[in-house]
C-alpha cells in the first residue's frame, strides 16, 4: 500500500509519535519559486607575478661573408666529396646535409662564412705564422642570415647538421649554429685550405660542456648524411673534415 507525503505526516501526527516540532519543514510550490539567497563577499583579485623581462643581446655579424664556397667533405686519407643540402629532411622539415642522395653524388653547392662576434660563447680571433682563426656563421650562399647550417642536437653521437632558421640572439642557441672558420696555407704555394668545424661549446674548458664533436658518415639506404658525433674525450681527431673549396 502506497502513502502520500501528507497522508504519512497526518498519520504521525494523530499517534502522537512525532511532535510537529521536530518534523522537517515541507516545501510548498511558493517556497520553491523563490530564490535562494547567498552571503556575498567581496574577493580582492589576486595580484599576477612580475614577469622580468631580460633583454637579449643580439649576435653581432659581419654584413659581408669573408670567405664563399663549395662544400666538401674531406676523409683523413684526403678524399673530398661535395656536400650539400638536397631535400632530404628531419622530422621537423630542416634539410639534412648529405653527401649522397637515392644513390648519386651530391651536387655542388656554394655556402658562404660569415665573422661574427658571441659575447655569450666568447671566442676570440686568432692568428699566427702557421694558421688564421676565425669564428661565425656557416650558410648556404644564397640563404645568408635566413638558414644556418646548425646541430639538430647537441651531445649525441648520432646528431645531424640541418639548414636551419638563424638565431639572431647571442645566448645559448648560438651552441648550435657557431662554427670556426681555419684558413692555412695549402701545399702549392700561394694557395689556402678553408676548414669548417662545428664548436657546440663555449670557448675554454668548461666541466659543463665536455668532450668534442666530430664527423662522420651515417648510412640511410642510399642515401649518405653527414654525421656529428659528440665524445667524452676532448681534442679526438675526426675522421672527416669539412672544408670550402674555392
Amino acid at each position: 500500500m502506497r502513502f502520500s507525503t501528507a497522508t504519512t505526516l497526518s498519520a504521525l501526527l494523530a499517534i502522537g509519535s512525532v511532535s510537529a516540532s521536530v518534523l522537517p519543514r515541507v516545501l510548498d510550490n511558493y517556497d520553491l519559486a523563490q530564490p535562494v539567497a547567498f552571503e556575498q563577499r567581496e574577493v580582492a583579485p589576486t595580484p599576477a607575478p612580475a614577469v622580468e623581462e631580460r633583454e637579449v643581446p643580439i649576435l653581432q655579424c659581419a654584413e659581408t661573408p669573408i670567405k664563399i664556397g663549395q662544400l666538401k667533405l674531406a676523409s683523413a686519407s684526403g678524399r673530398e666529396v661535395s656536400a650539400a643540402f638536397e631535400g632530404l629532411r628531419n622530422a621537423d622539415g630542416f634539410q639534412k646535409l648529405d653527401v649522397q642522395k637515392a644513390g648519386q653524388s651530391a651536387r655542388f653547392e656554394n655556402f658562404a662564412f660569415t665573422a661574427c662576434n658571441s659575447t655569450f660563447l666568447g671566442y676570440l680571433p686568432e692568428a699566427n705564422k702557421a694558421a688564421e682563426v676565425t669564428y661565425g656563421r656557416l650558410q648556404p650562399a644564397h640563404l645568408v642570415g635566413r638558414r644556418c647550417v646548425s646541430a639538430d642536437k647537441l651531445a649525441t653521437a648520432d646528431g645531424r647538421l640541418i639548414a636551419a632558421k638563424c638565431d639572431p640572439s647571442d645566448d645559448s642557441v648560438q651552441l648550435t649554429q657557431f662554427w670556426s672558420l681555419t684558413k692555412q696555407p695549402a701545399a702549392e704555394a700561394d694557395k689556402w685550405e678553408y676548414y669548417v668545424n662545428f664548436l657546440g661549446s663555449p670557448a675554454g674548458e668548461t666541466p659543463d660542456f665536455p668532450g668534442s664533436y666530430t664527423l662522420s658518415l651515417a648510412h640511410k639506404g642510399a642515401n649518405k648524411l653527414v654525421q656529428l658525433n659528440h665524445s667524452d674525450e676532448p681534442g679526438r681527431r675526426s675522421a672527416y673534415y669539412l672544408k670550402l673549396d674555392s
